[in-house]
């Protein structure tokens, strides 16, 4: 799996508009049907799953998604887990959720606490995992959130065990929200370079055969969008 070899310059100059706080955006464009966004507004809380993340933006970035599918107040009760392959985005990630709760020596007040009212957090939690084997529990995860990691795996047993493993840990009525780049081209496979770091793309159909195999089935797709990128939404 790709991902894991990355130094500390990737992370540090890493710039691109596609993350949690994009997909956010995307997300609201996509209207989840009536019953999966009630079954979400009215639990008491929500468990997260950020499956990969590049950058500490998507603290930020996760919290407006909770903000959209559970309610603001409501999201002070959600937690947040995110994992990663690399030692390097886990410190990151770390430290950063460290800052939150940091209590300032002139306010006695913490960024969280100061944020309450405007901007609530979650609880969050990091740890370096590999997408295709997670640590969390079977029936635990109320949303999954991919960004392009899936494109990090190389093959489509990889893309097998990543789809088997989230349909484990999602609860029923769970979902998955994921966004990918896929292969127009006649080949089943296709690798190219992208900011830095090589990645893989297989078809859009294999993308959904695979999904549907290991138990998911499709919900809603983004309409439009650049040709050869997409964001999906799945459920258990």
């Amino acid at each position: 799996m790709g991902g894991e070899h990355l130094g500390s310059e990737y992370y540090e100059e890493y710039n691109s508009l596609f993350d949690l706080e994009m997909m956010a955006s995307r997300i609201q464009a996509i209207p989840l049907p009536e019953e999966m966004s009630t079954n979400l507004k009215r639990n008491k809380s929500n468990a997260f799953l950020v499956l990969g993340s590049a950058t500490t933006k998507n603290l930020n970035g996760v919290t407006k998604i909770a903000h959209y599918l559970h309610g603001k107040e409501a999201t002070l009760k959600d937690s947040v887990s995110i994992v990663d392959i690399n030692d390097i985005s886990v410190a990151l990630h770390g430290k950063e959720i460290q800052e939150l709760d940091k209590v300032s020596d002139w306010s006695k007040t913490s960024m969280r606490e100061n944020s309450a009212k405007t901007f609530p957090y979650p609880e969050f939690s990091v740890e370096k995992g590999d997408i295709r084997s997670l640590s969390q529990e079977t029936d635990s995860i109320d949303v999954a959130l991919s960004d392009y990691t899936i494109n990090y795996l190389d093959s489509k047993e990889d893309v097998s065990a990543f789809f088997c493993e989230v349909n484990r840990v999602l609860k029923q009525k769970g979902i998955l929200y994921i966004a990918f780049r896929y292969s127009k081209g006649s080949q089943t496979q296709e690798r190219v370079n992208q900011g830095g770091a090589e990645i893989s793309m297989l078809s859009l159909d294999d993308y959904k055969q695979l999904a549907e195999g290991a138990g998911l089935r499709i919900v809603a797709t983004e309409a439009g969008g650049d040709a050869g990128d997409t964001l999906i939404i799945f459920g258990k």
